[in-house]
């Protein structure tokens, strides 16, 4: 939610920019200063999302399989001989 509001914030101030009458040097400078945050925050968003992904992942069941409404452990499907 946080990089939301700053890339919307971020959104209305290169849109209003032309606006504001700042010299060409200091646009320059904020418009690569912007888009340093934003790629920033799109690594960072990236970065959390494929931890989530991997989270998921590593905290499946390994060795159980489904069975109608509940898990069956392989082991035990062997030692009883079914």
């Amino acid at each position: 939610m946080k990089s939301r509001k700053i890339i919307f914030i971020i959104g209305l101030v290169l849109f209003f920019m032309p606006a504001f009458g700042f010299p060409s040097s200091w646009e320059n400078a904020l418009l690569v200063l912007f888009g340093a945050v934003l790629c920033g925050i799109t690594i960072s968003s990236f970065a959390k999302d494929r931890k989530d992904k991997s989270a998921v992942k590593t905290n499946a069941p390994k060795d159980n399989i489904f069975v109608q409404n509940g898990f069956v452990n392989i082991e035990d499907k062997e030692e009883h001989g079914s």
